[in-house]
This record gives C-alpha cells, structure tokens and sequence, in this order.
C-alpha cells in the first residue's frame, strides 16, 4: 500500500531506523537524494522509479516547503522529506546496506581549497556511503561545475571501492532549476556513476542520542543576560551562547550546538517555580535532539549561573 509523502524532524527517526518502520508500504529499495532544492528531480525522476522508498535530506526550509507543495501536487508516495544535514542522516540514521542508490544534484561546489571539507562527496563521505550502499548500488552526481566532478572522482578513485562511469546524466536531473540555467547559458553539465565495489574498513561511530532531558536546579534570583558569547569546546562537540532574552521571570538563551555532522540551535530556559527553585532546561521548540553537546549546553549555562551568584542545588545532565 503506497504512503503519501510525509515531512519528518529528526527526533521523530530512531537511530539508527529502519525501512519497515519509516516506510510501511512494503517495498524494499530506498533511494536517498542529497540537497533536492525544490524538488524538480524527484518530481520527474519517481515516474519512472514508483516502487522505491524516496528520502530527501535538505538544508534549506524554503526548499523544503517547495519540494513538499511539488511533491504533493503530483502525487508522490512513499516518500520522507527531512531538514538536516545529509551526513548525519547517513551515519546515524541508515543502517548498513539499506540503500539502493544516492542522487547528488548540482551540489554547492564549495569552490575555493579551503572549504573542500565541506563537499559532500569527498573521501570520508564515500568510504561511509560504502558501508551503507548495497552491493552494486551507485552514487549519481550531476554537476555543472567541473572542479567539483573531478573532487568527486578524485575521492571516490582514492578509497579504492567504486567503479565509476560516465554516462549521460538522467533527464529528470536535466529538468532542475539550476540544469535549465545552465543550460540556458550554455555551460556544460557532468555526469557519473560511481559503483560500489567494496566496503570500507573504517568505523563510523554513530552520535549518542538520549531520550532524558538535561536539566539543572539552582537557588537564587534569575540575572541579566550574558553580555557577550559564551563558547565552550568539547570532545566532538562545540556550544555557543549567542544570546539572552530576559522577560518576567523567565531567561531564555539561544545556543548553538555544533557536532559532526550535525548542527542544532535550541532555547535553553531559566524559570522560577512557586516553591523558589530555579530550573534550567530545555524548551520543547525546535524539537531538538538530546546529543552530548546538547547536554554539555545545559551544563554551560548551569556553570554561567553559578558564576553569577547562584547556587547549583542539582545536576541532571
């Protein structure tokens, strides 16, 4: 029975997940599309392919809304949009060999050499696809720009575990909104396949995610906000206090938690309850993860309070 398409956050994954949970309908292949814009390949490309599970992972939330409203006009089933970073979805999400195949389509080229570690398909990234590919399942990269293709090629050819080709790019990536500009000025669009032939020796860690929610208890009177960033480095994790909001009796700080592969932003809260206790924790919005940096967050700001006079009663993270 096909599904229609759904939007999910990332804490409604389980981690990592599995096709007959996310995907009911039965069937067995899942194709994952890395940075699907507004959802022109898909939209063309799933004519073609109707008996495969579709994953789009995207960055942009006004893409996201795009895709959503396009793939929904036309029908589309069986399919899971989601707002993250592709990597992360890959290593924490999929287990081993539940892919079938990747599509990379017109990918930011990140064109200067210092900021290549931020190309999708580099070497750590196919060596990880390795794991999680079935066997023969293929990577498709469409492109317009040909540093990045020979990136890509180069990566892949280094961890010795694709075979790659190049054949013409498929037509429903020929029809995106970046191929028809193109096009339309004449640049040449490149196109390969890269096989996989092998899996990597490597491990990838997944990210610990906790269902508990960090929390602190304090005595004392709630302060000003901090009046400048607070940043505190981690093993694996980096977190920023960017900013304090002070209304009532309630502080609210927007922090962000920078982990691999894996960024979030979460309100972190300092309220007063009847009975005199100060609680800090997290509000629900923006539904994020419990990860270790985003314990480690609570915990800076319990250490910021106690350096303000307050006086830490409990530690819950």
């Amino acid at each position: 029975m096909p599904y229609p398409v759904r939007y999910l956050r990332p804490n409604e994954f389980k981690y990592p997940d599995t096709l007959e949970r996310l995907y009911p309908g039965g069937l067995k292949q899942l194709h994952l599309e890395v940075g699907f814009g507004d959802g022109r390949f898909w939209a063309e490309q799933h004519q073609l392919e109707p008996d495969v599970n579709y994953l789009g992972v995207e960055v942009s939330g006004v893409s996201v809304q795009k895709a959503l409203s396009r793939y929904r006009a036309g029908g589309v089933q069986n399919a899971i949009v989601v707002r993250t970073q592709a990597e992360f979805m890959v290593r924490n999400v999929l287990k081993e060999q539940s892919l079938s195949r990747v599509y990379v389509n017109f990918p930011d080229p990140w064109p200067k050499a210092r900021h290549e570690d931020a190309r999708f398909l580099r070497p750590q990234v196919f060596e990880l696809l390795s794991t999680r590919l079935h066997d023969n399942s293929e990577v498709w990269l469409t492109t317009d720009h040909p540093g990045y293709f020979e990136f890509a090629m180069m990566s892949a050819d280094r961890t010795g575990l694709f075979e790659i080709a190049k054949p013409a790019p498929p037509v429903a990536a020929l029809q995106t909104k970046y191929a028809m500009k193109w096009q339309g000025m004449k640049l040449e669009i490149f196109h390969a396949r890269f096989q996989k032939r092998g899996v990597s020796q490597q491990s990838f860690p997944p990210l610990e995610i906790g269902e508990v929610v960090p929390h602190s208890q304090l005595r004392g009177e709630i302060p000003a906000p901090p009046s400048e960033k607070i940043v505190l480095k981690g093993m694996g994790y980096t977190v920023i206090v960017l900013e304090g909001f002070r209304r009532d009796a309630k502080l609210a700080l927007l922090t962000r938690i920078e982990e691999i592969d894996f960024t979030q932003e979460i309100l972190i809260t300092v309220s007063k309850h009847d009975d005199g206790r100060l609680i800090a924790g997290l509000e629900s919005f923006g539904a994020p993860l419990i990860t270790p940096g985003v314990k480690a967050a609570v915990g800076v700001v319990t250490d910021w309070l106690e350096s303000q006079g307050l006086t830490v009663v409990q530690r819950s993270y």
